[in-house]
């Protein structure tokens, strides 16, 4: 099950954390200079009484923060020099009541932007300075700049006009009315102004009570009432059997009352109202409403009001950072980016004819935002998020039964690792224990499962969550409402490939699919995942790579079948506690790079059972063990490679940094360098295998050199265009450098009027760049707008260089959109190879994982030895003096014979008192099996084996409530099963046969077996009986 959110009885991916209950816990305190904390009643008031805090060490820094300002000379406001990272026309677009009169407005070089003068303040009395942060000028941010102006606190005085001043004298004195105090309001309300504008002491005392009961009645709903209780978009309460907790409803009232912002934000949160949403402004995230309240709980990150919503924003930079912690607590993670600047919507506003000034409450006066991408644990596709080089599945699941089979069930999977964009599929049928869908899920250990609500039996889902971590996301469709079937699935897929717009039959699908179309269940379980995927805006992205597979968790006749009991009992991934340490994995996997280190899980999973692969193996391994300079040349060159396979998929969906591209390339001439020098040295090698693989891997250098032909790398590793190699860039480029040009023709000339030498330009920030520093006291135009100030210089923007400025601005901004559509042409040119590279990945992680069974052998404490292999009708086993493979080191370890098949009994009984090894030796000699035909030296002073095809397990007892079956009769269930599947090449491990019935009983039941096994098929089997 998902982890339930700590202060919550239901987890947010249930939906259940946005119930009407939500917010009567929102932590509240009251500011300092209040005489109790604030307790209002309703989810508004609760939200209005939480004070911004400066304790909490994650507390975000706000956006519009400012530094103390410089006094300077007032002037007109600049609002075409806004920042490129501000939002000038952010959320609220009503109109604003008109003052009468308005003091100049200051601009200074720690300002973001101009900012109208600091309007007075009256003094608190028993305050401090956590009732209100004052680091500068009091400005109006921009979500309420725009809003209506409400009822202001008694704190702030109004500057009122001197002619109603004088009216109000002339007017006859009203007789004096008792003192009154009104309630303070929770947040600022427009019951306080009169339609004029003016000020609420000019209201008789019947009007002010009017329109302060309006404003209580106002205060006491909350703006988003759709949030108490919420309902899904199909209008299904909370624990209705269809409720959907992916969507929100909000009736159509509410989206006249949105302001443009709020309805930007609320079209996205609608459709996934179960995520996180990390909404980029400028340089912040925030997060707003549930969300917010949901980080300040967890991480104690500061809450804000904005206008309407409750906010929190950490800054653009440590993203990634807050992200991963909320992924790590179960939640899903929606990244929304802004697809423009400031100045860039400008610019589209100027080519729409729509200019700012006129747009009125149009949507085109926002900054354009979407929905980049959805983070979950089991889809997450950028590097840095991933916590480790092991795969991360995803797996999607659909479940058909039928009573022609028996009603058998019939399984279909797609498993996707997102890092690489690798799909497989698979399809079986099962017997009732789901003993191969148990293999399947132990050997992938997903992170993420998503199925058609309703499908799966109840069996099935008791067995995926037995064997499933606790942090394993579960994700349920709508069956009908959500996902895709068949025909649709194949619909999109050949729309997809389509790239010549050719004939729908025409379209030629991955081979993995066509060999698979036939198959419903596998289909459809392909189309639930894409449709999923297209949920978290990832389908194009991974499906356009067209990597797909056929997943074959026992790969019949090709390997040994460790089911998923086996793996867990020999604790070949992970022990019984849920780690790694002892098991064979840890102990084997000495792989130097992230994908040998994936590729080695498989080979563990899958043991050869070809005696002549198996030699060949075993071969390569002792090619590498008896030339040293292999192994050193080798991890000298490969050692700290970046991900390539995962690197890869990202130049494919064109998300990777040029950082990481210029990683990527230096690691393949790496590559291509100790490929190199590792056929030389393997060219006395006795493995045709290792000689082959080597052989095989193209020559990289003409591939590298035709891309890095195509750019020039600046001191900042920028992909700059070779010249005329791009022409959007080169023209931006020449009208960038005519404007520098003339800015400098009007420095020169400024320095002769005014004869001074060292006038410059100065660039402050961002905005304020190519300001003209100016001597103190030196005389300049009226008409100049003086910027900022130093103790030596003043800075000052002249007309003709304010309009110079603002259009280097714009050409800065044409010329980075260039340099970014330039770097997309390069990653797909580099895209074009993609078989090339990967060809290349592969074959370092087979060299990889040789290398690692060379390292894992030598470094094995002796007496070690190359197992011998051989030819047989049956499976034989013969160890002298073995040891259990993590015990090796250990010097009071007791070592054993074990000896099976051929001129040897099949069958070992194995007692003896409790603590004596006896589970020990049953574990230590399949392990020791396991590690000979992945073709790994074995603990052992010798070992001689005829492949075994399989390795069945019953150990432990449980019941099965689901199936109404007992210990006993699930325990002589599986043990049948084993007696039917094996083979005469099988190795049997059965532990304690009976254990739950009486001493007469359980030899019976353990004699019958043993003579099935024995004397009728001559099956190995090693019995521990006690």
């Amino acid at each position: 099950m998902p982890p339930k959110t700590p202060g919550s009885s239901q987890s947010l991916k249930q939906g259940n954390l946005f119930s009407a209950g939500f917010f009567k816990k929102t932590p509240t305190s009251a500011g300092p200079g209040s005489s109790s904390p604030a307790a209002p009643s309703t989810a508004t008031k609760k939200r209005d009484a939480i004070k911004p805090s400066n304790s909490s060490p994650l507390a975000p820094q706000s956006t519009d923060k400012q530094p103390n300002k410089q006094k300077s000379a007032p002037m007109s406001p600049l609002k075409e020099m806004a920042d490129d990272d501000s939002d000038d026309d952010e959320e609220n677009q009503q109109p604003k009541r008109q003052l009468k009169k308005r003091k100049p407005m200051v601009i200074s070089s720690d300002e973001e932007e101009p900012q109208p003068a600091k309007r007075k303040l009256k003094k608190r009395k028993e305050s401090n300075d956590d009732d209100f942060i004052d680091d500068g000028p009091i400005e109006m941010d921009e979500d309420i700049k725009d809003a209506p102006v409400e009822e202001e606190s008694d704190d702030l005085i109004e500057e009122i006009d001197l002619e109603d001043i004088e009216k109000s004298k002339q007017a006859p004195k009203p007789k004096p009315a008792p003192k009154e105090t009104p309630a303070k309001a929770a947040r600022p309300s427009a019951a306080g102004r009169t339609p004029s504008g003016g000020n609420k002491s000019l209201l008789t005392k019947a009007e002010r009570q009017v329109q302060q009961t309006k404003a209580a009645k106002k205060d006491a709903e909350s703006p988003f009432m759709f949030l108490h209780p919420p309902y899904d978009k199909y209008q299904n309460p909370i624990g209705h059997p269809d409720y959907d907790p992916h969507t929100l409803h909000i009736p159509p009232k509410y989206w006249k009352e949105f302001s443009p912002f709020e309805k930007q934000f609320w079209e996205i949160k609608a459709d996934h109202f179960d995520t996180i949403l990390f909404f980029q402004k400028g340089k912040f995230y925030e997060l707003y409403e549930n969300d917010a309240i949901i980080g300040h709980r967890e991480f104690d990150l500061k809450l804000t009001e904005r206008v309407r919503m409750c906010m929190v924003g950490v800054p653009e930079m440590s993203f990634d950072f807050f992200a991963a912690k909320f992924l790590a607590l179960g939640y899903k993670v929606g990244k929304v980016e802004q697809r423009e600047t400031a100045i860039g919507m400008d610019m589209r506003q100027r080519a729409d004819k729509k200019p700012a000034a006129k747009a009125g409450k149009s949507d085109d006066k926002l900054v354009r935002r979407e929905l980049r991408s959805v983070l979950t644990n089991g889809t997450l596709v950028d590097p840095k998020m991933l916590a480790d080089e092991a795969a991360s599945h995803c797996v999607s699941i659909k479940e058909t039964s039928s009573s022609i089979n028996g009603n058998k069930p019939t399984f279909g999977l797609c498993i996707l690792d997102a890092s690489t964009g690798e799909f497989n599929l698979a399809t079986f049928e099962d017997d009732k224990s789901r003993s191969k869908l148990e293999t399947l899920i132990r050997q992938l250990r997903p992170k993420e499962i998503v199925h058609e609500k309703g499908n799966l039996d109840q069996l099935t889902l008791r067995v995926l969550r037995n064997i499933t971590s606790i942090s394993c996301l579960w994700t349920s469709l709508n069956s009908g409402k959500e996902g895709m079937d068949a025909i649709e699935t194949i619909t999109e897929l050949k729309n997809l490939f389509n790239k010549d717009n050719e004939d729908a039959d025409k379209v030629k699908l991955p081979d993995a699919i066509e060999s698979l179309i036939e198959n419903t269940e596998a289909i459809e379980s392909l189309g639930n995942l894409m449709w999923y995927l297209r949920s978290l805006n990832l389908d194009r992205d991974l499906l356009s790579l067209g990597n797909f597979n056929i997943y074959d968790a026992t790969r019949e006749g090709q390997a040994m079948i460790l089911d998923g009991r086996t793996l867990a009992h020999i604790e070949v991934l992970v022990n019984s506690e849920g780690g790694e340490d002892d098991t064979l994995l840890k102990l084997l996997n000495r792989c130097t790079t992230p994908f040998g280190k994936r590729l080695f899980r498989i080979w563990l999973c899958t043991p050869l059972r070809s005696s002549k692969a198996i030699n060949e193996r075993l071969n390569a391994v002792d090619d590498v063990i008896s030339n040293t300079g292999f192994t050193q040349e080798f991890d000298s060159n490969v050692k700290g490679l970046p991900d390539l396979e995962r690197l890869l998929s990202r130049i494919h969906a064109m998300s990777v940094r040029p950082k990481q591209f210029l990683q990527v390339l230096e690691a393949f001439n790496r590559l291509q360098q100790v490929f190199e020098k590792l056929e030389e040295e393997a060219s006395e090698f006795k493995s045709q295998s290792l000689k082959a693989t080597l052989k095989s891997i193209p020559d990289l250098r003409e591939y590298i050199s035709n891309i890095e032909s195509k750019f020039d790398l600046t001191e900042n590793d920028t992909l700059m265009p070779c010249d005329g190699a791009d022409e959007a860039y080169e023209d931006a480029k020449k009208l960038n450098e005519d404007l520098e040009q003339e800015l400098d023709e009007i420095l020169e000339r400024y320095k002769r009027e005014f004869k001074i030498k060292t006038i410059s330009y100065k660039d402050v920030g961002t905005k304020e760049i190519y300001s003209i520093e100016m001597p103190k006291k030196t005389s300049v135009p009226a008409n100049w707008a003086k910027l900022s100030s130093t103790q030596k210089v003043d800075r000052y923007w002249s007309p003709e260089v304010r309009q110079l400025v603002q259009k280097v601005k714009e050409a800065r901004e044409t010329r980075a959109s260039a340099l970014n559509d330039f770097a997309k042409k390069l990653y797909a040119a580099f895209d074009e190879d993609y078989k090339t590279w990967i060809a290349a990945v592969k074959a370092c992680a087979e060299i990889d994982c040789i290398n690692s069974l060379a390292k894992s052998s030598i470094n094995m404490e002796e007496p070690r030895c190359r197992p011998t292999i051989i030819e047989a009708d049956e499976a034989i086993i013969d160890f002298d003096q073995l040891r259990h493979p993590s015990m090796a080191l250990r010097r009071d370890f007791v070592a054993n014979d074990v000896k099976l098949g051929g001129n040897d009994e099949g069958t070992m009984l194995l007692t003896g008192p409790n603590m004596a090894g006896k589970s020990t030796l049953l574990r230590m000699t399949a392990a020791a099996v396991i590690m000979a035909q992945i073709g790994c030296y074995v603990p052992a002073q010798s070992a001689t084996i005829a492949p075994v095809d399989r390795i069945a397990s019953r150990l432990g007892a449980y019941d099965n409530m689901f199936s109404n079956s007992s210990t006993f009769m699930v325990e002589l269930a599986e043990t049948s099963k084993i007696v039917n599947e094996t083979t005469p090449k099988s190795l049997l491990i059965l532990d304690e046969l009976g254990r739950g019935t009486s001493t007469t009983q359980g030899i019976a039941i353990a004699s019958a077996v043993t003579l099935d096994l024995h004397i009728q098929t001559s099956k190995p089997v090693i019995w521990l009986l006690k």
